[in-house]
């Protein structure tokens, strides 16, 4: 191919469409910026404003030796930044582009295609490498057909090149077909290889993304929490975990999950413990979660009485969702240690870079022992490790300022409250009441907070509720902490989860109330408050007129994680297994049906004389259960596809038959000769025999028929470039002489005298 076929083709203009097409992902994965992308799709239209053109002459190596050095100063700005974010993968990805827009220039030669075309497709790969969210699947398979598309017509042309066919030709071929049946071929074969070829945990090169193809900053993630920023998650509708009760039932109470427990008030923002002991996985992969008693030793949780899983979206920070009742934790992949903080809040030792599935076992709180403060801790304890009631970091008191803790007292003075149960309830009914939820000063807070919003606007959102709740229980000498997380979840039916979303991020407040030496009478431990008004509270999801729509979409992504990012060794486990069982449950049922015979009738009756021998009550059961399953009742449906499948397989074949009988009585004649020469031993046909030298062939084999042989391929050349249909009479006749030559062919053929010597 020369130049100017290059550029006069149309193999150029699909290289310009694939190379448009391929980074179309790379800026929704973060691999790419907007502006780069915008730029190199300017870049293909100044490209294909000159290549297009007839007079359009390559660029020079010379030309491309000084692009490649002006490039230079870019790569090494490039580089620099790889030391400081790690995307490697951008670097490589903006001298891809930059490479493409050069060879587009400089097509030469059918190799210069080639290597442009591999350059493209390394786009492709980089763009599927990083991308997660389900509609990559749609985007490989357009890229897929245009590529392939491209790659046909490149063969015809070298193909039909020698023989004098040019573009025109090639362009005329009707490749739609080929192209979409590759692609459904794929597709069918694609899918077993997925569930049995090995499983990568996550996209190449470390890209952080999410279902949704974006990541996620959400509160009770972070090792800082300031004043606003649960309350600027409020109008997030994004997905950040997804639930599911292993049991079938819905949740038991309010759906509440920890991510992060606070105690340091510093500034208008929260630090998290910085305290954490690491927990050890069992020899089943699960991980008990611990409390340590007053003594400082460690005693595992109560057994998990009930079980669900999680996938939580990936963030930016380690923690981990949990019911306040968790017990044990299960990871999909294997960990070999997890974090716990002196809060009781569950880390990772590494941020999450995909979706992160786990199974979360809980148990009734009333079995849970709580962690107690130091201040909880008696006297010879705190002695013996060396502790102080000043060293505990949930009576701090640094940041409260002397106007709060004057409104503490005489919230408690006027209720009346002694004990630090009815100090907590008094405190948390005053906010409620007095107080009013609102998010419209996010953002404006400024050097006291706390005291704006008790004093100032009497309004703010759940971080300004929990905090002042927080330091007026420290005042009272009650310990407290505050608490992010999510609260409520809504229920999606189509798949039987509970969405947790961006916007049900809220903060609350647990303070201790178990037994101290200052107030030795007894309580329940770390008890949760919430001071947010309800009307401030998230719900369990509103449900508006696109709720079915958004329910429809989530179930996609839900599935999507959970089949796609998510699917490992043990789901294929598994379903090798539920195939195995359905298939000997199909098995059973099938012999059932049809066992009518004498040894069919025999084993049943020996099977039946066991049972009765056992557990007659159960074997009935079994029987019964069995005639009642789906697979029994509808046996039917194990022959029904198969019947279809036959009829409309004969559909097709009759209709292809009659859109073009010429076409096919020549292939069936050109068959029948090809296995009669083929037993006789004779020379076979040449490759590209004409239509005019399989009738002259034909004749020369079978002599009696010659006139039906040449009536044959005469038919075949007028319906197809005749540009006329056959009518009945010539169908007829056609049929008639197919019919002949065939058994004129599959007559016995006397041997070749080569082979008979």
């Amino acid at each position: 191919m020369s130049h100017l076929e290059a550029r006069s083709s149309g193999v150029i203009r699909r290289l310009l469409l694939l190379a448009a097409l391929a980074p179309l992902p790379l800026p929704l994965n973060g691999s790419l910026e907007w502006p780069v992308l915008v730029l190199f799709w300017l870049a293909l239209g100044l490209v294909a404003r000159r290549v297009l053109r007839a007079d359009s002459r390559p660029l020079s190596p010379l030309v491309m030796n000084l692009l490649g050095a002006a490039y230079l100063p870019v790569l090494l700005f490039d580089l620099r930044f790889i030391f400081v974010d790690g995307q490697l993968v951008r670097t490589v990805v903006h001298i891809t582009l930059f490479a493409v827009v050069v060879k587009l220039l400089s097509l030469r030669q059918r190799k210069d295609v080639l290597q442009t075309f591999g350059a493209i497709v390394f786009l492709f790969l980089a763009s599927m490498g990083t991308s997660v969210h389900p509609t990559v699947v749609l985007y490989l398979l357009v890229f897929a057909g245009f590529a392939l598309a491209l790659l046909v017509r490149l063969v015809a042309l070298a193909a039909l090149g020698p023989y004098g066919r040019g573009e025109a030709q090639v362009e005329e071929l009707p490749i739609q077909r080929l192209v979409i049946s590759v692609l459904l071929i794929s597709v069918l074969l694609g899918v077993p290889l997925f569930v049995l070829f090995p499983r990568m945990p996550s996209p190449f090169v470390g890209m952080r993304t999410t279902g949704t193809g974006t990541q996620i900053v959400a509160a009770g993630f972070t090792d800082q929490v300031s004043l606003d920023t649960i309350g600027a998650q409020r109008s997030n509708p994004a997905v950040a975990l997804r639930l599911r009760f292993e049991d079938g039932g819905g949740p038991r109470g309010d759906v509440r999950l920890k991510g992060g427990t606070f105690e340091s008030y510093r500034g208008g923002k929260w630090v998290g413990s910085r305290i954490a002991r690491p927990l050890t996985a069992g020899t089943d992969g699960i991980f008990p979660l611990v409390n340590p008693l007053p003594t400082g030793r460690l005693q595992p949780r109560p057994e998990a009485q009930r079980w669900l899983e999680v996938f939580l979206q990936p963030t930016t920070s380690r923690a981990l969702l949990l019911p306040q009742s968790a017990v044990q934790l299960e990871p999909r992949v294997p960990l070999t240690v997890i974090q716990q903080d002196a809060g009781g809040a569950i880390s990772l030792t590494w941020p999450m870079n995909s979706v992160f599935a786990y199974r979360v076992g809980t148990a009734p709180s009333s079995q849970l022992a709580s962690i107690p403060p130091i201040a909880a801790l008696p006297e010879r304890i705190r002695s013996r490790l060396s502790l102080s009631v000043d060293d505990d970091p949930t009576l701090d008191m640094r940041a409260l300022s002397p106007r709060v803790a004057a409104l503490a007292d005489r919230v408690v003075a006027e209720a009346g409250a002694e004990s630090s149960a009815e100090i907590a309830r008094a405190l948390e009914g005053y906010l409620t009441r007095e107080l009013e939820y609102s998010t419209e000063y996010l953002g404006r807070l400024r050097s006291a907070p706390l005291e704006e919003f008790l004093f100032d606007y009497r309004k703010g959102h759940c971080e300004l509720f929990a905090s002042a709740m927080v330091l007026m229980l420290r005042s009272q000498g009650v310990p407290a902490r505050l608490v992010t997380g999510y609260l409520g979840a809504e229920h999606n039916p189509l798949t039987d989860y509970y969405v947790v979303r961006q916007s049900n991020a809220h903060a609350w407040v647990e303070a201790w109330l178990g037994p101290m030496e200052s107030s030795p009478s007894y309580g329940d431990g770390w008890v949760t408050f919430d001071p947010t008004p309800p009307a401030g509270r998230p719900g369990n999801g509103s449900l508006g007129s696109w709720s079915f729509l958004r329910q429809a979409y989530d179930s996609l992504i839900f599935r999507w994680d959970r089949y796609v990012l998510t699917y490992g060794m043990e789901d294929q486990v598994a379903s090798l297994w539920r195939l195995r069982s359905f298939i000997e449950q199909l098995q059973e049922t099938w012999r059932r049906w049809v066992g009518s015979g004498d040894e069919g009738a025999e084993e049943t009756a020996a099977q039946r004389e066991v049972m009765a021998e056992g557990d007659a009550p159960d074997a009935a059961s079994q029987e019964q259960s069995l005639k009642e399953s789906a697979l029994y009742r509808y046996r039917w449906v194990a022959v029904l596809p198969l019947v279809v499948g036959l009829l409309l397989l004969t559909q097709w074949w009759l209709r292809r038959r009659r859109g073009a009988p010429g076409l096919y009585a020549y292939e069936d004649l050109r068959r029948a000769l090809e296995r009669r020469l083929l037993r006789r031993g004779a020379a076979p046909l040449v490759a590209g025999a004409t239509p005019s030298q399989v009738a002259e062939r034909a004749a020369q084999e079978v002599p009696d028929a010659a006139r039906s042989a040449h009536r044959v391929v005469s038919l075949y050349l007028e319906e197809s470039y005749g540009g006329s249909s056959l009518d009945e009479a010539r169908q007829q006749q056609l049929e008639d002489d197919l019919r002949q030559l065939r058994q004129a062919l599959a007559s016995k053929a006397p041997a070749s005298p080569r082979r008979a010597a």
